[in-house]
């Protein structure tokens, strides 16, 4: 194993999970990210008596297969295959190459290893079956989260034991194991057939500090994520390595607009998005230029997340809360991963978070009294509580009277701008954790007034370990300098333009013309798109301006979101009111009532000839279904970002393909059924309707 770990020293849970597998012994592993699980794969493989066998491994996402593939070539020298839609899925000719045993690895997604075409031309080959050596399930978590609803077919994995000899052992493996989701694993994966070795290293990233604060500032203004930017940033290399994960990607137009308002014209490219909705080509492009120092800070979804392994991401932020704690554990474990190297992981949540009583929750029983309950969606779960013997709620006298009292004594009003209340309240009762809570402890972990790694160790189980690094923001306070909000800027916001419910066409085709003119006029990228000039949600919004237009009202709502007001701000003003638009505009259906996010302006995907990734317009192919079977799937995205104006530094591009504003579901990047991000009633969801996703399969 020295050997093929290229001279260095096998850890000693990596050995013994091959032995594990040598015995023929079923074995769950959880470990930090970064920790070398992919090498329980490729290790037996330095035994000859091996050479012929294959390992099926189980993984959740594209990109992650893609990138295990290049991992197992490199690093192990080892033959492996990518089953998915991104690589032409069960054509044949793979299937016919995988069953003579051309690849050492398979790996595949669940949908993929239970449909049709691969059960009845892999699985069912019994000399196939023969020569497997393990089934390895990587990010087995997924079993738990995704089993139930959204990806149903993770809780059918243990159904292909069928078709192999009795005695191949599964290996699951995952970074974050609370004690109800390793349950779900052992019964999915059938480990029942006899004894399995159970592996708990735990997820502490003992090199990575970590902290918890409120969003001080509006929402919407952004302004919370100003700490990213460095005051008097000059060069590239001023600007911290950053990830800020959102589970909506209008959150990440807007939040790219506001990075972007903050730089230098020369540095604006280096913030860029990174999702499931933007080609390949640019993900791959813009990962690349991540890793080579072009991109500091990528605002990105879990299409980021399971497995890419860059070594020298310095911060990792999660803007608002996730749907459960393992998903911030998950995230915060990109950061750092390279040898010598220290991280921050921070976890910037609403300030409804700190209003969830969560002694009356765990109680089973809300205090009306104190009127924590929050507003709108942000209710708190109460289903943790509802266990026989569950423990009794504080009594009142114990928390302060009031949502304000008690959000204050949870550290609401800690890392504020001035840091007066950064003081812990160590009178405040101890926030204990609870093994049904649906959100895995979310809330204890906010409201901790103890180190914040103890409430992971009571929830994952994690043995004690040694921090390298400052801990958390409540052992080390000092941390949250590190993390303060910005100000909000004076007039900013969209609340004060007012919109009309009818838009005028004429103003959007005025404004259709103006975009094709520059696009001829001083673009020279023939796969440049008119989107890179001015996106459609700042076309449709401006249509939307009362009539006769005026120089304030294109400012009012413009200025502060387009990267190019600077630069094309007084043109595109001269041009619209050069024009005598008719007050009474043809009809068209009503506005939305919600307003439509700020025209940021998404990313370009890469070329040769661009410094920073700028997207190629791509005809995105139909999605597969779970056998490989393409689907007619209407409203599928296009991809069509195209690539930034090459005479403009701080353009960028958006995709004008779909007329609806849009959701965490469309993002396959995010594959957590989309909740509460703050103290939500437990069951209680947002619906959507998920399409099928060429990314996931």
């Amino acid at each position: 194993m020295r050997t093929q770990f290229g001279g260095k020293e096998p850890r000693d849970f990596q050995v013994e999970l091959v032995v594990a597998q040598e015995a023929r012994r079923d074995a769950l592993c959880q470990a930090a990210t970064g920790q070398g699980k992919t090498a329980i794969a490729a290790a037996p493989y330095v035994l000859e008596k091996n050479k012929d066998r294959v390992t099926i491994m189980v993984s959740p996402l594209i990109g992650l297969q893609n990138e295990m593939v290049e991992t197992f070539k490199n690093e192990y020298g080892l033959t492996a295959v990518a089953v998915n839609s991104d690589k032409g899925g069960c054509t044949k000719q793979r299937l016919e190459e995988i069953v003579a045993g051309q690849y050492r690895i398979v790996l595949i997604s669940p949908e993929m290893l239970l449909g049709k075409r691969f059960v009845n031309r892999v699985l069912r080959n019994n000399a196939f079956a023969s020569r497997v050596y393990s089934v390895v399930v990587d990010e087995a978590h997924c079993i738990s989260h995704w089993g139930a609803d959204f990806r149903k077919k993770y809780a059918k994995l243990g159904s292909i034991r069928v078709f192999l000899p009795r005695s191949t052992p599964f290996i699951a493996v995952s970074a974050s194991l609370t004690r109800q989701v390793t349950r779900d694993v052992v019964h999915s994966l059938q480990f029942s057939r006899g004894p399995y070795l159970y592996k708990n290293l735990g997820n502490d990233r003992t090199n990575v500090s970590l902290v918890v604060r409120s969003i001080f500032n509006s929402q919407s203004s952004y302004a919370d994520l100003d700490f990213v930017v460095p005051d008097g940033v000059h060069d590239l290399d001023d600007i911290p390595k950053t990830w800020i994960y959102i589970d909506n990607i209008d959150d990440g137009n807007a939040i790219i607009d506001r990075l972007r308002s903050l730089l230098p014209a020369h540095l604006q490219e280096c913030v860029r998005p990174y999702n499931a909705v933007l080609s390949s080509e640019y993900r791959d492009e813009a990962m690349r230029y991540f890793r080579e120092g072009k991109i500091r800070i990528m605002i990105c979804t879990d299409a980021a997340g399971m497995g890419c392994n860059i070594p020298d991401i310095d911060v990792v932020v999660q803007w608002k809360l996730p749907g459960k704690l393992s998903s911030f554990v998950q995230r915060a474990g990109r950061a750092a991963r390279g040898p010598g190297r220290i991280g921050l992981a921070v976890l910037l949540v609403e300030p409804s978070a700190f209003t969830v009583d969560v002694f009356a929750a765990q109680a089973g029983e809300r205090d009306t009294d104190n009127n924590t309950t929050g507003t709108g969606s942000d209710q708190p779960s109460t289903q943790a509580g509802k266990k026989k013997g569950s423990r009794k709620s504080k009594k009142k006298s114990e928390l302060p009277k009031g949502a304000k009292g008690y959000a204050r004594s949870r550290g609401r009003y800690r890392g504020s701008r001035g840091g007066k209340e950064d003081a812990i309240d160590r009178s405040a009762p101890e926030v204990k954790t609870d093994d049904l809570d649906p959100t895995e402890n979310l809330h204890p972990f906010v409201q901790a007034n103890k180190c914040r790694r103890s409430v992971l160790r009571d929830v994952f189980a994690n043995p004690v370990s040694e921090v390298t690094v400052p801990c958390c923001d409540i052992c080390n306070p000092e941390l949250l300098d590190r993390v303060r909000p910005g100000v909000k800027p004076r007039g900013s916001g969209e609340a004060r333009v007012k919109f009309e419910k009818e838009k005028s066409v004429e103003v959007e085709q005025a404004l259709d013309d103006w975009c094709d003119m520059v696009l001829e006029r001083d673009v020279t990228n023939p796969l440049s798109t008119a989107a890179n000039i001015l996106n459609e949600t700042a076309i449709d919004r401006l249509s939307h301006l009362p009539l006769p237009l005026t120089a304030q009202s294109i400012k009012a709502y413009l200025s502060g979101k387009w990267p190019l007001w600077g630069r094309y701000g007084q043109e595109l003003t001269d041009h619209l009111l050069a024009r005598d638009f008719s007050l009474s505009a043809p009809s068209t259906p009503d506005a939305p009532d919600t307003p439509i996010p700020p025209a940021s302006l998404e990313a370009p995907a890469p070329t040769s000839t661009s410094p920073t990734p700028s997207t190629v317009p791509t005809k995105r192919t139909a999605p597969e279904s779970a056998d490989g079977e393409p689907v007619d799937v209407a409203g599928t995205f296009s991809g069509n970002t195209g690539p930034a104006p090459t005479n403009t530094t701080t353009a960028s591009g958006a995709s004008r393909s779909s007329k609806r504003p849009r959701t965490a579901a469309d993002d396959a990047g995010n594959h957590t059924p989309v909740q509460s991000t703050a103290g939500q009633p437990s069951g209680m969801y947002h619906i959507f309707i998920f399409i099928a996703d060429s990314t996931l399969i």
